[in-house]
């Protein structure tokens, strides 16, 4: 934090600078220091798509869901084009806060703008498939008995452990163990 706080001393307007007092403050847990930072970083670059995440992120931390959720939307509406990329995480964000503040439709809604685009990571795909299942008022697939394999105890030196993909969306863990484990 001091680095950061030294090179904007002398060059207020230092972008990356900004974003890494924003960084190390919620590195710190000072998610209000961090989001005042990100708003000052938002004056001094009101175009940066990373300034504009970072205090969606902020909002978030802080336990802002409804108001995390608005600030999503409105930049999802103006993600530029070059940095597309990226529009999976933002609408994943747009979503898990919809669903948080309560919005199940609005995360739903969300979340099939995901059905639209050309490329989605996987990750994103597997989490978005469960928040699916959430917004339509089905138990979270993660949190309940039965469907999927329960994470293998801590291992030990000599214990194996093969992992097995099953199909897309699930996967099954099997430890191979010897008979003194």
């Amino acid at each position: 934090m001091k680095e950061f706080a030294e090179v904007l001393r002398h060059h207020t307007g230092h972008l990356p600078a900004q974003l890494g007092c924003v960084r190390a403050q919620l590195a710190k847990g000072d998610a209000n220091g961090a989001l005042a930072s990100a708003r000052r970083a938002r004056q001094a670059h009101p175009d940066s798509a990373s300034v504009k995440a970072a205090v969606g992120e902020c909002l978030w931390l802080l336990g802002k869901p409804g108001e995390a959720a608005a600030h999503y939307a409105k930049r999802r509406a103006a993600w530029p084009r070059e940095l597309q990329a990226f529009r999976a995480t933002l609408i994943m964000r747009l979503a898990r806060a919809r669903l948080a503040a309560g919005d199940a439709k609005g995360g739903a809604v969300a979340l099939t703008e995901l059905d639209t685009m050309a490329y989605v990571p996987e990750h994103h795909a597997l989490a978005a498939a469960e928040l699916k299942s959430v917004a339509a008022g089905k138990p979270h697939p993660g949190r309940h008995p039965g469907c999927r394999a329960d994470s293998p105890r801590a291992l030990r030196e000599g214990v194996q452990v093969t992992v097995r993909a099953v199909c897309f969306d699930t996967f099954t863990i099997h430890p191979n163990m010897d008979k003194n484990s």
